[in-house]
């Protein structure tokens, strides 16, 4: 959101209707000289309002009265400017990955928030390209609308990160607070671009109603940086108590930050951009572009990243496998934490032929529903999962001062590996240095 959007809502005045009853603040929509060589977008928007506007077709018709004038249409695209051309290329992403994370097995409560965030970008988007052509200024309700909107990004975000870490997230009537920003900004603007509730308002002449660029600039910059901050409070707690029952030890840590870390960057890049642009004489056109620019990189970025870790696939895949199981995913988290627990306690992993029939015995769960648990919910294959808890086991004895005449062979054997080779690969795979290296660290030697 720019500067910009906020002046020209400003200068909004409450006009008459036309003789169509539409709100037009400049007193008449503009005629399209067939000689000029619009863009696109306003090309297309007329092409609408002919179509239902039909007492405008003297106004909006070429002279050669062809609706589908394809060499307007052409001139147009030969002269569509970066921002929309940026502005196109948001939905396009925004729109196929919604319905990448929407389709059938892969609808998880998290993808479901974040498709319905995607769309209210692709509504703020649409919203910001009509304006700065003064459609929108034509309806007070448009206004209104797209604008409430544009204050759902931040609880919608919200809403994504926090269903990612904690699985027990639920949407209640509690949570439709803090959508109340939004409906009062819908109130808002309809009050202020509509003559005939304005003239029955008693404050009608305070700041709130004199200055709505600043009204609206504080409450959006506001619930942008408030919800940020939210998130990464979330996050905070999440990496302190991620090993207790009520946070979700499955979700992709990598996923989860450049989502956080990428609409925190990008929202500071618009900020700073829109209010700090003047002293670096950007105009309002490129302080826009540099904003969609911006969020158009994030939007890319997460979608790569969603592609290459598989955060999207991995679910339909697993619901593939087993479509036939009756485990349900608050009795499959009940026995993850039931087997984390009897991992920790019991030490199963020391012996180096653990199997996953042995383990299934032992916590007294069929193979296949452990196999379910450690494959969807902890996204690793038995052998990954049970090596995690050795190289923790090693990492246990090589810092304790009392083994430090231990060797690393010995070490090896008692966290339950068989090999030296395989040991210190997994070792430095998970820790990242070699076993040697992080004792004499730990150590000091």
């Amino acid at each position: 959101m720019h500067k910009g959007y906020f002046q020209k809502l400003a200068a909004v005045k409450p006009a008459a209707t036309n003789r169509i009853g539409v709100f037009d603040p400049g007193g008449s929509i503009p005629a399209l000289k067939p000689a000029s060589a619009h863009s696109l977008k306003r090309t297309l928007w007329f092409i609408v309002l002919q179509s239902s506007k039909p007492n405008l077709i003297v106004k909006t018709i070429p002279n050669n009265n062809s609706i589908f004038n394809f060499a307007q249409i052409y001139n147009g695209i030969m002269n569509i400017d970066l921002n929309t051309l940026v502005a196109i290329l948001m939905i396009f992403i925004l729109i196929l990955f919604s319905i990448l994370l929407l389709h059938i097995g892969r609808r998880t409560k998290s993808n479901v928030y974040l498709a319905v965030y995607f769309s209210s970008q692709i509504v703020g988007i649409i919203h910001f390209s009509f304006f700065s052509l003064g459609h929108n200024s034509n309806s007070p309700l448009l206004l209104s609308v797209g604008q409430s909107v544009v204050f759902m990004w931040g609880p919608l975000f919200y809403f994504f990160i926090t269903s990612l870490m904690l699985p027990n997230f639920k949407f209640s009537l509690k949570t439709l607070l803090h959508f109340v920003p939004a409906l009062i900004v819908f109130v808002y603007v309809l009050i202020v671009c509509n003559l005939h509730i304005r003239q029955f308002m008693i404050f009608e002449s305070s700041i709130v109603f004199k200055n709505p660029t600043f009204v609206l600039s504080f409450l959006f910059y506001t619930s942008i940086i408030a919800y940020n901050i939210a998130s990464f409070i979330t996050f905070s707690l999440y990496q302190k108590h991620k090993a207790n029952s009520s946070a979700n030890k499955s979700v992709n840590e990598n996923w989860l930050r450049i989502a956080l870390f990428g609409f925190a960057i990008s929202c500071s890049i618009v900020q700073i951009g829109n209010n700090f642009g003047e002293y670096f004489g950007l105009t309002s056109t490129l302080k826009y572009m540099i904003g969609n620019l911006a969020f158009l990189v994030f939007f890319c970025v997460l979608f790569y990243v969603a592609i290459t870790n598989r955060v999207i696939f991995d679910k339909i895949e697993s619901i593939e496998k087993y479509k036939n199981s009756h485990l349900t995913d608050e009795d499959a988290q009940r026995l993850l934490n039931h087997i984390e627990d009897y991992m920790q306690i019991n030490k199963p992993f020391i012996d180096p032929k653990l199997n996953l029939q042995k383990l299934a015995a032992s916590l007294k769960i069929s193979e296949r529903y452990l196999s379910q648990i450690i494959n969807e919910l902890k996204k690793q294959n038995f052998s990954d999962f049970v090596n995690v808890y050795r190289v923790q086991h090693a990492m246990d004895l090589l810092k304790d001062p009392a083994n430090k005449e231990m060797t690393i062979l010995y070490v090896l054997f008692e966290a339950g590996f068989n090999s030296k080779t395989t040991f210190n690969t997994t070792f430095k795979k998970i820790n990242g240095s070699t076993p040697i290296e992080y004792k004499r660290k730990m150590l000091g030697i």
